[in-house]
Protein backbone atom coordinates (compact mmCIF):
# COMPACT_ATOMS: atom_id res chain seq x y z
CA UNK A 1 0.00 0.00 0.00
CA UNK A 2 2.71 2.60 0.77
CA UNK A 3 4.76 1.85 -2.03
CA UNK A 4 1.28 2.44 -4.21
CA UNK A 5 0.57 5.85 -2.71
CA UNK A 6 4.17 7.09 -2.93
CA UNK A 7 4.30 5.79 -6.74
CA UNK A 8 0.96 7.15 -7.39
CA UNK A 9 1.54 10.30 -6.37
CA UNK A 10 4.45 10.44 -8.85
CA UNK A 11 1.65 10.06 -11.16
CA UNK A 12 0.03 13.23 -10.00
CA UNK A 13 3.39 15.42 -9.65
CA UNK A 14 5.22 14.49 -12.57
CA UNK A 15 2.46 16.21 -15.55
CA UNK A 16 2.81 19.34 -13.33
CA UNK A 17 6.25 19.57 -13.70
CA UNK A 18 6.65 18.34 -17.26
CA UNK A 19 3.87 20.56 -18.47
CA UNK A 20 3.79 22.99 -15.73
CA UNK A 21 -0.21 22.81 -15.32
CA UNK A 22 -1.77 21.77 -12.44
CA UNK A 23 -2.45 18.05 -12.01
CA UNK A 24 -5.61 16.52 -10.63
CA UNK A 25 -4.48 14.90 -7.92
CA UNK A 26 -1.52 17.27 -7.02
CA UNK A 27 -2.99 18.49 -3.56
CA UNK A 28 -4.01 14.77 -2.78
CA UNK A 29 -0.28 13.55 -3.50
CA UNK A 30 1.72 16.17 -2.37
CA UNK A 31 -0.85 16.17 1.35
CA UNK A 32 -1.40 12.95 1.85
CA UNK A 33 0.13 10.42 -0.46
CA UNK A 34 3.91 11.46 0.35
CA UNK A 35 3.74 11.89 3.97
CA UNK A 36 1.78 8.49 4.43
CA UNK A 37 4.05 6.61 2.14
CA UNK A 38 7.02 7.84 4.08
CA UNK A 39 5.69 7.57 7.54
CA UNK A 40 4.33 3.31 6.54
CA UNK A 41 8.11 2.92 5.19
CA UNK A 42 10.19 4.64 8.50
CA UNK A 43 7.97 2.70 10.74
CA UNK A 44 8.30 -0.68 8.88
CA UNK A 45 12.20 -0.13 8.32
CA UNK A 46 12.51 1.20 11.71
CA UNK A 47 11.29 -1.67 13.50
CA UNK A 48 12.83 -4.19 11.18
CA UNK A 49 9.41 -5.27 10.05
CA UNK A 50 10.80 -5.13 6.28
CA UNK A 51 14.29 -5.23 4.95
CA UNK A 52 16.06 -2.99 2.64
CA UNK A 53 15.79 -5.80 -0.21
CA UNK A 54 11.67 -6.12 0.82
CA UNK A 55 11.37 -1.96 1.09
CA UNK A 56 12.89 -2.03 -2.52
CA UNK A 57 11.02 -5.09 -4.07
CA UNK A 58 7.52 -3.20 -2.92
CA UNK A 59 8.84 -0.60 -4.72
CA UNK A 60 9.27 -2.07 -8.14
CA UNK A 61 5.64 -4.43 -7.15
CA UNK A 62 4.44 -0.72 -6.84
CA UNK A 63 5.74 0.29 -9.80
CA UNK A 64 5.23 -2.16 -12.32
CA UNK A 65 1.04 -2.69 -10.72
CA UNK A 66 0.60 1.55 -11.14
CA UNK A 67 1.57 0.67 -14.71
CA UNK A 68 -1.91 -0.90 -15.10
CA UNK A 69 -3.79 1.58 -15.98
CA UNK A 70 -1.27 3.26 -18.32
CA UNK A 71 -0.92 -0.14 -20.35
CA UNK A 72 -4.69 0.09 -20.39
CA UNK A 73 -5.14 3.43 -21.81
CA UNK A 74 -2.78 3.05 -24.66
CA UNK A 75 -4.60 -0.49 -25.69
CA UNK A 76 -7.87 2.11 -25.59
CA UNK A 77 -6.15 4.59 -27.75
CA UNK A 78 -4.46 2.13 -30.42
CA UNK A 79 -8.30 0.52 -30.81
CA UNK A 80 -9.89 3.76 -31.16
CA UNK A 81 -7.79 4.44 -34.11
CA UNK A 82 -8.46 1.06 -36.21
CA UNK A 83 -12.53 1.62 -35.64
Amino acid sequence: IFSLLLINSLAHIAPTIKQVKYSPGLVSASLLFIPIGLAGYTDLLDNNIITIKEFVASLLIGALWMCVPFIYQAIRITNEGKA
